[in-house]
């Protein structure tokens, strides 16, 4: 829209040709839109463009937030993983720990 409201502004001769080099349209294209713009369809063509670019959003996010979910999901697992290990190291130097206490309770007698 903001285009063709630059295009209904080019009144000095050349100024067309100009916006079309800069924007890089061909003259067709942008008759087609004034048409459309004329007959009301443009509005219609953009609604439905913005439609199909909301859900494409959401798509995005979607994936997005899936692709995050397995990222935490991994580190959720590698984080139990640690603590299931230290936990077992813990055990194993408690174990050893008593094994030497007992031995110089042992020594004392």
């Amino acid at each position: 829209m903001e285009f063709l409201r630059a295009w209904d502004g080019c009144v000095e001769r050349g100024a067309k040709t100009r916006l079309l080099r800069e924007y890089g349209l061909d003259r067709n294209t942008v008759y087609a839109w004034v048409r459309a713009r004329d007959n009301g369809e443009l509005e219609q063509s953009q609604q439905r463009v913005a439609s199909r670019s909301d859900v494409g959003q959401m798509r995005a996010e979607l994936a997005r937030l899936r692709a995050e979910n397995e990222t935490l999901r991994r580190k959720t697992a590698q984080a139990e993983a640690a603590t299931e290990i230290l936990g077992k190291a813990f055990e194993l130097l408690e174990g050893s720990r008593r094994a030497r206490n007992r031995i110089r309770r042992s020594r004392r007698r």
